[in-house]
């Protein structure tokens, strides 16, 4: 909101150092749960692992498009959303539903 390109531009490529460091902590993962869980159920990691790291990624394209000042970035302009239940709690709420987190529409 400051419009602070060099900061955005540091955190574009913490972005996809992350997103890279995905693949690796994945195959990790895996010999960790065939060791322990043999293959099942694994798909369950790999999907969200997936969606991290593709989400990282556009993040940093996204960010690095707007350095380069070929797009803005809307999420910026947007209001800032409360992540606190109530008004004067500490209590955080999350969305943890899949449906809940990839549309605005409720996907059953």
């Amino acid at each position: 909101q400051k419009g602070d390109l060099s900061a955005l531009g540091a955190l574009a490529a913490q972005a996809r150092q992350a997103s890279d460091d995905c693949g690796p902590l994945l195959e990790c993962w895996r010999q960790l749960w065939l060791q322990d869980c043999k293959p099942f159920g694994f798909e369950v990691l790999e999907v969200r692992l997936a969606g991290v790291r593709s989400r990282l990624y556009t993040a940093a394209e996204c960010l690095a498009d707007c350095c380069a000042g070929t797009c803005g970035l809307e999420e910026m302009e947007a209001p800032r959303r409360f992540l606190l239940r109530a008004e004067g709690t500490d209590k955080l709420h999350g969305v943890y539903f899949w449906r809940e987190i990839t549309s605005a529409c409720k996907a059953f």
